[in-house]
């Protein structure tokens, strides 16, 4: 949960499951979610090839090192490109 930054995915390739709350929404390729600040969320990679996002965050919080206390910030500063694995489903 993120307690001022809502953020956007747009689904590039593969199969992703987003909970929202109490919600899930199945998401593939051209899909698209917004998921509010100030309430639990989560994903679930369900597809075996590798899963591309875009993922806009907003807005930027000042007086931070960037979004997500800066995990966002390093990203974009090039230390490298998230990989998440799939996980078993049981």
């Amino acid at each position: 949960m993120h307690e001022t930054e809502d953020e956007m995915f747009y689904v590039l390739e593969g199969a992703i499951t987003f909970r929202c709350g109490n919600e899930t929404f199945d998401l593939e390729k051209g899909g698209f979610i917004f998921l509010p600040h100030g309430i639990e969320h989560g994903y679930t990679i369900r597809s075996e090839e590798p899963v591309r996002m875009i993922i806009v965050t907003a807005p930027f919080r000042e007086g931070e090192s960037g979004g997500w206390k800066g995990f966002v910030s390093d990203m974009e500063l090039g230390q490298g490109e998230l990989i998440a694995k799939p996980k078993d489903f049981d």
